[in-house]
């Protein structure tokens, strides 16, 4: 952190002006937060890139504009070489392996690099193709699947094919909703699409049973993670009643019956032995006949 001469915590002075990021003026006024907070609440809002579309859902340039905003509205006053080492600290998979251990002089180098290996163009072409399967509404339902529509409409909003794509989609997801929608038959755009999001976020929290309709890989998730489920509950089953049996089996009642068992059976041994050892035994011999006199007549 920057020192004073007196050796005591610079602050960073503050140079954006209100609401410039959204919702950030409301929580950081940088005229009183230190170096360190202002680095933790970039780390925090600015999410990892990896490069791979199921994993980020968000594109490389979107990406880039987030952190080029940060650093002209917040983090004026970090030097390059440290932003750059924030920068890599963001960075995984794919696009950790892209920089390696490069040595970069300016933020915009490395910035530069990411977006030349990651196109958007690229990048749209494998959203459009998750979004039609239905696989880039996995495991989202209510507030995460509307934030998702509405980010891949930023994402799709200068492609025809996109266009089209999140409209089918939305189609498939709110059916019951789409009439009331008043969406165009034909060149529907972005502000279309937008406009539309708004009035199913309405609908979905003025009705809190409401929910989507899965479609595509979504209901094949939906199946695999529910058989997924009953193997872990009836695993959890026979687990349980393993362990009911073993505390039968440690019971003291049963730990009675068997002392009785035992007891039993010692008792057996000690009399065959008694039986075997009078069997054994000599027998005494007969003495002679005794007589007995006769009286007289």
């Amino acid at each position: 952190m920057p020192k004073g001469a007196d050796g005591q915590d610079v602050l960073i002075a503050g140079v954006y002006e209100p609401d410039s990021l959204d919702g950030l003026s409301q929580t950081i006024d940088k005229r009183d937060i230190k170096f360190e907070q202002l680095l933790a609440s970039f780390r925090s809002s600015v999410p990892t890139f990896s490069g791979d579309v199921k994993k980020d859902h968000l594109s490389a340039r979107n990406w880039i504009r987030l952190i080029v905003k940060w650093r002209r509205q917040v983090l004026g006053g970090i030097e390059n070489l440290l932003f750059i080492e924030e920068i890599r600290h963001l960075l995984s998979g794919s696009a950790k392996e892209v920089i390696g251990y490069t040595v970069y002089d300016q933020p915009a180098e490395i910035l530069s690099t990411i977006q030349h290996e990651f196109p958007h163009v690229q990048f749209q072409r494998e959203l459009v193709k998750l979004i039609e399967s239905g696989e880039a509404f996995v495991n989202s339902d209510g507030s995460e699947l509307m934030a998702r529509l509405d980010r891949y409409i930023a994402e799709l909003e200068d492609s025809t094919f996109g266009i089209i794509a999140i409209s089918e989609a939305i189609q498939e997801l709110f059916p019951n909703y789409w009439e009331f929608l008043d969406m165009p038959e034909s060149n529907i755009s972005s502000a279309d699409l937008i406009a539309s999001t708004q009035k199913i976020r309405r609908r979905l929290y003025t009705n809190r049973k409401a929910r989507a309709t899965p479609f595509g890989k979504m209901i094949t998730s939906a199946k695999a993670k529910s058989v997924v489920s009953k193997v872990a509950e009836d695993a959890k089953k026979v687990s349980v009643s393993a362990g009911k049996a073993s505390e039968k089996t440690a019971s003291p009642s049963n730990k009675k019956s068997q002392r009785r068992v035992k007891d039993k059976s010692a008792l057996h041994q000690i009399l065959d032995l008694l039986t075997k050892q009078a069997a054994a035994a000599p027998k005494p011999e007969a003495g002679p006949a005794s007589t007995s006199p006769k009286g007289k007549d």
